[in-house]
């Protein structure tokens, strides 16, 4: 039965509602970007709730017939615009699901504010049941996953730039360093389930490219870029803002077992093509169309530039077309970053190592899996660190000069095992192989922090900012380090920059907070740790951030209470007793704050190695049992590194 709603009404589903009037969607009260159409296709769905509405309804709902425009193409769009705002997994929808040659059908229970009319019999009382958030996972919006035959392109590319470029954000390279953009190459099978083909096209050709010799070439990161994708702009504006030279841009259409994929190189200052290619295989050859175009690129701009192909190890063969799928169906669900994406990633590298026990990127990718379950708190880190271990060191020895590999064995060592020198070889090893890697840069910059050199981490991490300008995860590192030296005012500016690119980044609500809590400006800290909860959907290290700042403040019953959901939360699942500690010493509770700190040394809690820099240790800093710890786990002492005074 359908549920007509008025055109001032708002609906609300789970954490967002839709504001029909104005056309605006919001998740826990922060907007959330969605164009026009694909809110009117957004509307539509939820407007009937349960049932299935038909491609060719949406088009008549979203274009008149005076629009002239490839509809299906258009249908595509909107959904996929749409279920990316919503953070909607269409293999496992929670909101829109798919029927094949039916059309979508809005599956999730909705709230509907104002005039409510049944289409069919009388009025009947709507379910007001939300969905309850999930208390686990942090949901971010992500960007794109893998790579293909993209990489090709990318070597023709740089091949074709001249000298010139820079960045402003937050330091410029060398004036003659080349800067390419490589825009996210469009699907155009018509198929949304394969869009992880040409977004790990997009990502591979960059990852290709910034292999190339860094000190004339930069190659902008994937989460700056991503936000271009499905938008019309001129390459003008697109170089303006990423201040790039040097534009890729490419489409990549799958048929029959066959991939065609289409891609132009483009010069900024002109929009001149300098390049352009296209290239009809069958699918299996996909790693062969990647190094074609690669060299078409190196051959056509690399003038100044000498490409620096990784050559592959002594008895390796190219991945089979299913294994090379599995692997980037991995990286697809890894980048969304939840607990449950996590899970399907491990499952897609196990197919691929399954298939071909000796690819070494589906172990590395594994390795990741592994670390980020324990780094992120959804599995204990001696559950989870000693998996991500045996995974990388397997990738290593299958393939030394995978860089990935290396960078995921540094974080392994440097978060779990405490092995200073091994980590920072590691991550050296992996910024030598790939000095375009901004992970690569934004991880060796957190073992700077650890070290007790937050100054140099600002800088690494600066030039992970420098390849990734628009990246929220970058704005935000360079920001929690600027915090680590104490820099509280610029460290404000730099996080709220990556909550501006980003409103629903809970991690950046999460080190705001933080910032404004060193300053003792406890509402406002309160006020980002509660965003924080919301959008993390009550991950645990967020509300132990809440409970904390209510301690500080002196609202100690709500502090408290925290605490207690805390502690049941932690008999249905993990949560670290680091976070714990720190709610207890925020509350006085130093004894006990004490016993939790020890449990997280027997937990082997990633968080320790911060125990060096972190502000809210301050108040602890001299106590023996503190020193004790820092002994323990052995954080090197660099003289005179420290950024703070404690008299």
């Amino acid at each position: 039965m359908a549920i007509e709603v008025s055109r001032k009404g708002v609906v609300r589903f789970g954490l967002y509602e839709l504001d029909l009037e104005d056309a605006r969607l919001r998740k826990a009260g922060i907007p959330i970007r969605l164009q026009q159409q694909p809110c009117k296709v957004l509307a539509l769905l939820v407007s009937r709730s349960g049932q299935v509405i038909s491609r060719e309804e949406i088009q008549r709902h979203v274009w008149d017939s005076t629009t002239y425009v490839d509809f299906e193409q258009g249908v595509n769009y909107c959904i996929k615009q749409v279920r990316i705002a919503l953070c909607d997994d269409a293999r496992k929808p929670r909101y829109i699901e798919t029927l094949p040659r039916r059309g979508y059908r809005f599956v999730a229970p909705v709230e509907i504010e104002q005039a409510v009319e049944q289409a069919d019999g009388p009025p009947t009382a709507h379910s007001d049941d939300a969905t309850d958030p999930a208390t686990t996972g942090k949901r971010r919006r992500t960007a794109f996953g893998f790579y293909a035959v993209l990489c090709a392109v990318v070597l023709v590319v740089v091949a074709m730039f001249s000298l010139g470029g820079h960045f402003r954000r937050p330091a410029r390279p060398s004036a003659d360093k080349i800067v390419l953009a490589v825009l996210p190459f469009a699907n155009m099978s018509g198929d949304a389930e394969q869009d992880y083909l040409s977004e790990g096209m997009t990502e591979e050709m960059i990852a290709q490219l910034s292999r190339l010799d860094s000190r004339q070439l930069a190659v902008i990161g994937r989460p700056s870029v991503a936000k271009f994708k499905n938008v019309k702009t001129s390459v003008e504006e697109i170089g303006k803002e990423l201040n790039a030279k040097y534009i890729l841009e490419g489409s990549l259409r799958l048929a029959a077992g066959r991939i065609r994929v289409t891609a132009q190189l483009m010069q900024v200052s002109d929009s001149t093509v300098l390049w352009t290619g296209s290239y009809d295989r069958n699918l299996s050859d996909i790693l062969a169309v990647q190094d074609d175009v690669a060299r078409v690129i190196a051959g056509s701009i690399m003038t100044h530039v000498e490409p620096k192909p990784r050559n592959r190890p002594a008895g390796a063969r190219p991945p089979g077309t299913d294994v090379y799928r599995s692997y980037l169906e991995g990286r697809f669900f890894l980048s969304k970053r939840t607990a449950e994406s996590i899970q399907k990633a491990i499952s897609y590298f196990e197919t691929a190592i399954t298939a071909d026990a000796r690819y070494a990127p589906a172990y590395a990718g594994l390795a990741d899996c592994y670390t980020t379950l324990g780094y992120y708190g959804f599995l204990p880190p001696n559950d989870a660190y000693p998996k991500a271990k045996s995974a990388a060191k397997k990738a290593l020895a299958l393939d030394d000069e995978l860089a990935e590999a290396h960078i995921a064995l540094a974080g392994i060592q440097r978060d779990y095992d405490w092995d200073w020198a091994g980590a920072e070889r590691e991550f050296k090893r992996g910024l030598e192989l790939d000095p375009g890697s901004p992970r690569a840069h934004l991880w060796y910059a957190s073992y700077l922090s650890t070290v007790g050199q937050p100054q140099k981490a600002v800088v690494e991490a600066s030039q992970a900012l420098q390849l990734d300008p628009l990246s929220p995860l970058a704005n935000m590192t360079v920001g929690l380090h600027l915090h680590y030296a104490r820099e509280e005012e610029k460290a404000i500016v730099q996080l709220q920059k990556a909550i501006e690119f980003d409103p629903t980044f809970a991690v950046g609500h999460l080190s705001l907070g933080r910032c404004y809590e060193a300053g003792k400006n406890y509402l406002e800290a309160i006020s980002e740790f509660e965003k924080a909860v919301i959008l993390s959907e009550r991950s645990p290290v967020t509300v132990a951030a809440l409970a904390r700042a209510y301690g500080l403040s002196g609202r100690r019953e709500k502090a408290q209470m925290l605490l207690q959901e805390l502690q049941e939360t932690s008999r249905r699942r993990y949560v670290s007793a680091y976070d714990i500690a720190l709610v207890q010493f925020a509350l006085g509770n130093i004894d006990r704050g004490f016993d939790s700190l020890q449990s997280a040394y027997g937990e082997r809690s990633g968080w320790l190695v911060s125990l060096n820099v972190e502000p809210r240790f301050d108040v602890v800093r001299r106590d023996h049992r503190f020193i004790n710890l820092e002994a323990r786990i052995g954080i090197p002492r660099i003289p005179n590194s420290s950024p703070f005074s404690l008299n």
